[in-house]
């Protein structure tokens, strides 16, 4: 049996087979100039930008509408900001004008108190991986240089530093990566590692500061480091390093027309975790 393609063919190609209802298909006009299939005619761009800027701000509410509290070295780039450089600037206003953001920071004092202990007990101390992610923040290259490269368009006014020891912190990005934990059993480790939360505001160009001892904060000994030689160092270690990042970001909050923090001011802020 033929396809039913090949009948329809068939009959087509013999007008005569459709009896006297068959009508001859009217020919295409090649003269129309109009046709949205001309490469050569192009179509009329919508001045998005000649909108008012209220009506403007609310199109971006929308497209950021799925950005809530999250980890910033997380944060993917909003289309519509990839558009040009002017949406861009505009866009990332509103875009980082009110979320809150945390970032994870590394602190490397659990090796800093082996380091000494092993110095006291006459050892030799090797320095291990456990170091490489303090001070550091996580971002993705791609992400900070899109965030540096906007300048004062990318200003961050409600951001809070979750710090970790380091040898933790590649685990707590990984959560952050993931969505971060669901679970209670989960949620619980995740809360054990956190050593120090400390918190950025800038509400009208002045900061406020506020920071929370985590349940790894080593004066809560319930480290390695609990009951041994050099504990109570530990202890002004982390307290130390906190107080320095707040001094570091007051330094830059008193600097004229100061409205928020960029993301090299945050990498600067998380220098201060690292221990000497």
């Amino acid at each position: 049996m033929p396809r039913r393609s090949a009948r329809l063919n068939t009959s087509q190609s013999n007008p005569s087979n459709l009896g006297s209802t068959y009508v001859a298909p009217a020919p295409i006009s090649t003269n129309n100039t109009s046709s949205i299939d001309d490469p050569n005619q192009s179509a009329t761009p919508f001045p998005f930008l000649d909108l008012p800027p209220e009506v403007r701000n609310r199109v971006y509410s929308f497209a950021f509408s799925n950005i809530a509290t999250r980890d910033l070295s997380q944060t993917r780039i909003p289309p519509v900001a990839l558009v040009s450089h002017q949406l861009r600037d505009k866009a990332l206003l509103v875009l980082f004008a009110s979320p809150h953001f945390r970032l994870t920071a590394g602190n490397n004092f659990t090796a800093k108190f082996d380091e000494r202990w092993h110095f006291q007990m006459g050892r030799t101390y090797y320095r291990d991986h456990s170091r490489s992610g303090s001070g550091t923040i996580g971002m993705k290259r791609i992400i900070g240089r899109f965030l540096k490269d906007a300048g004062e368009a990318a200003l961050f006014r409600n951001i809070t530093f979750e710090v970790f020891d380091s040898s933790d912190i590649r685990d707590a990005r990984e959560w952050e990566r993931q969505g971060r934990p669901r679970r209670f059993r989960d949620y619980e480790i995740f809360e054990d590692q956190v050593a120090v939360r400390l918190h950025l505001g800038v509400v009208e160009g002045s900061l406020q500061v506020s920071f929370v001892d985590g349940r790894h904060h080593p004066a809560f000994g319930q480290r390695p480091y609990s009951g041994r030689v050099g504990e109570a160092q530990i202890v002004r270690d982390v307290d130390g390093s906190v107080d320095k990042a707040i001094s570091v970001a007051q330094d830059i909050a008193g600097h004229d027309e100061f409205k928020g923090f960029k993301i090299t001011d945050l990498r600067k802020i998380a220098t201060a975790f690292r221990l000497e």
